[in-house]
């Protein structure tokens, strides 16, 4: 079984679906329009809907006339709060909300696919599950999904996932072994010292003085703790502190985010943190807490299932269109479910430089190569397929 042609005759219902999420786009555990047309759609087609008691999370369930392995698919949904700039014909009509990472493209192609799969289902050689997720961009949806005990209930085996890639051409896809995505953590980090007039500062216990020592501090922990073979990052991107330019005031609050390819790093980030504010306590007088509240894990795809997607997708695209995909420090919370199952999450080509189309996701003017909607409809129909049939 190939699905290139069957997807390929498919592309006009998946641009006309894809363009009406776009133009009506949903922020996280807001998905209720988008998630009401998924479930019309997979009625029409005869595809069962499982009872998860989700607010707008959809899964959906097709089973093969044999029963030999479960396997999973999934696509995120939400949209992100950003006000479009693009003047395409089907640019969001909600004000200051946006498909700005590509999760309409992830759900038509999901959608596609389980046309297909349904097509072809007393051929299927297991169970396929379609997960269409709510919330990614707050990093809860797939916790939900979790917490329901889902994967472990439906002993789901496998999961596989394709996520747009601006810097890969329309046309390619690609995968890695191993971590491709960064845990995704938050910081912030509260200092309390004393105010006062900005005359005196030898009466005050200066919460900005304080918080710069800090940021410099915190540099250190990429360059001089962590392993340099190893990758991480920490980045403090807003710092609030005063009032007025002639008073010190009495609070500093930093906040930020740290990012590692391994649990290990992940972890030696969290405890380094914590070490140099207990530090800047005992070194200036002052009380510096900090909140470190859990984010998702890295992407860590596994190696087997790797190469399981490679070759389903070359025999849709060709060897040559099916690239090594290259680490990123972004995060996604498919991560959790990583941790439970199992899978890979590779990357869709949606970069067409002749059509202007190289922004980047989380700007205002992203959009995709509509031609990767077929591409990443038969690629995830035959990463099940082939997955099934081994």
């Amino acid at each position: 079984m190939n699905f290139a042609e069957e997807a390929r005759s498919m592309q006009e219902m998946l641009r006309e679906f894809r363009r009406d999420i776009h133009m009506y786009p949903e922020l996280p555990m807001e998905e209720f329009r988008t998630s009401g047309k998924i479930k019309n759609f997979l009625k029409e087609n005869n595809i069962e809907i499982l009872p998860l008691n989700l607010p707008t999370t959809v899964v959906a369930v097709i089973r093969g006339e044999e029963s030999r392995k479960r396997i999973a698919l999934k696509a995120d949904m939400d949209a992100l709060q950003i006000q479009e700039q693009t003047n395409a014909e089907y640019a969001s009509r909600n004000e200051g909300v946006m498909h700005a990472c590509g999760h309409d493209v992830h759900t038509a192609c999901l959608i596609g696919a389980a046309a297909m799969l349904k097509r072809h289902q007393k051929e299927l050689q297991g169970t396929v599950y379609l997960i269409f997720q709510a919330a990614e961009e707050n990093l809860c949806g797939a916790k939900q999904i979790i917490e329901t005990g889902f994967f472990s209930d439906e002993k789901i085996e496998e999961i596989f996932s394709i996520h747009t890639n601006t810097s890969i051409e329309a046309g390619k896809v690609a995968f890695m072994r191993g971590a491709s995505q960064a845990s995704a953590d938050m910081m912030t980090i509260h200092i309390h010292g004393k105010g006062g007039h900005g005359a005196f500062p030898n009466t005050t216990v200066d919460p900005v003085y304080i918080a710069s020592q800090l940021i410099c501090q915190i540099q250190s922990i990429v360059s001089r703790n962590i392993d340099p073979i190893q990758t991480g990052v920490v980045s403090v991107c807003k710092m609030t502190a005063g009032t007025s330019g002639n008073i010190i005031p009495e609070n500093a609050e930093l906040s930020g985010t740290y990012r590692a390819m391994t649990p290990q790093v992940r972890e030696l980030i969290r405890e380094r943190l914590k070490s140099l504010c207990r530090g800047i306590e005992i070194g200036y007088g002052c009380e510096c807490r900090a909140e470190l509240p859990d984010g998702c894990p890295p992407i860590i795809n596994d190696p087997v299932l790797a190469d399981t997607a490679k070759k389903a997708c070359s025999r849709v695209l060709g060897e040559e269109n099916v690239l090594e995909l290259s680490p990123a420090m972004v995060g996604d919370d498919m991560g959790f479910i990583l941790e439970k199952v199992p899978g890979v999450l590779g990357a869709l080509g949606v970069r067409n430089e002749k059509k202007g189309i190289v922004h980047g996701n989380h700007t205002p003017y992203f959009d995709v190569d509509e031609e990767c909607l077929w591409i990443g409809a038969a690629c995830m129909a035959q990463m099940a397929w082939d997955s099934l049939a081994k």
